[in-house]
């Protein structure tokens, strides 16, 4: 028995191109491509579908085998074993933001059974296997199988002034990244920046109020920092709750004697991301909120 073959790429006679206008968003009987490899021996097939910006394209195989690869980074990988016959591979088009195009690169590895070095086992799951891989245990992108530098800096600024920052890689898929940020007493502007080569991807900006240790705003005796209503008072005093002191009490209607509800509990910064383009699918680093701490380190 021989080596491993070497990868065969699948071209269609019109190019391996998408535009804009292709884009289904998962909506079937689009604008996509097949392609239909004949395996003449039962054999182990390995498909990597790979593309150079952020569109995302997704496959489906059926026929002779069966399986897709559908994550919101690339490449796109699929193994596909014990595989006779003919298969049927579909490339969905599911978001295409290539200007004026994106064209992609589909190739297939088939080992037939028994040949030597054939193990296509590939423990990062970035589409390079184990033996080929000079980062097996890393995802990366390419054909070395390693991380690629970082093509995102994530930058979080204080009342205007840039305070933190980090670099977040994204080209295979969402990167998670997490800042602390310290801000002072009082009431200040955290703006979040997403940036690539210099371009503003996204911004999120929050409000942040840091009251000082024995600061009571609603003047009802309890500190702003136990006080689950800062800037509402406890008419009869503080009250016990399983959320805390500060708590207003429900008064009473003096004419109906039913409960009136007041509400009013301590405001919290959010922590849902940004909105993300490619309807719901990810295209770019984490939107992740930075973590705000007060001067004594607290969240």
């Amino acid at each position: 028995m021989g080596s491993v073959p070497e990868p065969v790429l699948l071209e269609r006679p019109g190019g391996n191109t998408f535009t804009v206008a292709d884009t289904t968003l998962g909506v079937t009987g689009g604008a996509g491509h097949t392609f239909n490899p004949a395996i003449a021996e039962a054999s182990t097939v390995e498909l990597l579908l790979s593309w150079p910006d952020s569109s995302d394209l997704d496959m489906v195989v059926t026929g002779a085998a069966s399986g897709s690869a559908a994550s919101t980074g690339q490449p796109e990988h699929l193994v596909l074993t014990d595989v006779r016959g003919t298969l049927d591979i579909a490339i969905d088009p599911y978001l295409v933001v290539g200007v004026p195009s994106t064209t992609y690169t589909l190739q297939a590895t088939v080992v037939p059974k028994g040949t030597v070095g054939g193990d296509l086992t590939d423990t990062d799951g970035d589409g390079v296997v184990d033996d080929a891989d000079a980062c097996p245990d890393v995802a990366g992108v390419g054909s070395t199988g390693c991380p690629v530098p970082s093509d995102e800096k994530v930058t979080v600024h204080v009342d205007g002034t840039p305070v933190a920052s980090e670099d977040v890689e994204s080209s295979h898929g969402a990167d998670a990244f997490a800042i602390d940020v310290t801000v002072p007493t009082g009431t200040h502007e955290v703006r979040t920046v997403w940036t690539r080569d210099g371009e503003v991807l996204a911004t999120d900006v929050r409000t942040v109020v840091h009251a000082a240790a024995g600061v009571d705003r609603d003047g009802d005796g309890v500190a702003d920092t136990g006080d689950n209503c800062v800037r509402q008072s406890t008419p009869t005093g503080p009250t016990r709750t399983a959320t805390g002191w500060g708590t207003p009490a429900t008064p009473t209607s003096t004419e109906t004697g039913t409960p009136t509800r007041r509400s009013g509990h301590r405001a919290r910064i959010p922590t849902t991301p940004p909105p993300t383009p490619g309807a719901g699918k990810a295209v770019s680093s984490r939107r992740s909120q930075p973590r705000v701490l007060t001067e004594a380190g607290a969240p």
